[in-house]
């Protein structure tokens, strides 16, 4: 729980130095404002190249991956499932926890996998959530580029290894 809080008030605070690709590396800060060096979080934020207003942000903290999707202005809870699709034409469903309301982490058989996507890059992923009024799926989808390439070497100069997947990713 603490990580989801520290991640919000870094989407409202100040983005920290760029590492690799658009990542940035920042730092929780203690009870006395004091950044703690042994725990880094690593943030992209996106923002869709399409005509619309449309944002996803992936964190990586202290071993898990967090997300939020925004699509025209809203942020999207509710979710129900969570594909993605390769520029080779590959589709695959990502297991996630809805945290909060809007966050999901990725479960962790899937991070592996998760971390191949970002590191190449330049995928789309379809977010399926069910609207609290009608009950209906609502389909929202984003084009990830090339922003979050760089991060198994970030992540592996920190002591985090995901093993590359065997596949057409």
């Amino acid at each position: 729980m603490k990580k989801l809080i520290a991640l919000l008030i870094i989407l409202l605070s100040g983005i920290p130095d760029t590492i690799a690709g658009d990542w940035q590396k920042t730092f929780v800060k203690d009870e006395f404002g004091v950044p703690d060096r042994s725990k880094p979080i690593y943030i992209v934020i996106l923002e869709s190249p399409e005509n619309y207003r449309g944002l996803v942000s992936v964190a990586f903290a202290n071993g898990t991956f967090i997300l939020q999707f925004v699509d025209e202005d809203k942020k999207l809870y509710n979710v129900h499932s969570m594909k993605v699709k390769t520029t080779r034409g590959n589709v695959s469903e990502i297991k996630f926890h809805e945290a909060e309301k809007g966050i999901l982490t990725i479960d962790s058989d899937y991070e592996p996998m998760f971390v191949d996507l970002l590191d190449n890059g330049n995928f789309y992923v379809s977010i399926k959530n069910r609207d609290t009024h009608t009950g209906k799926l609502t389909n929202h989808s984003f084009h990830i580029r090339r922003q979050t390439t760089g991060i198994r070497d970030i992540l592996e100069a920190d002591g985090w290894y995901y093993p590359a997947m065997h596949s057409d990713f």
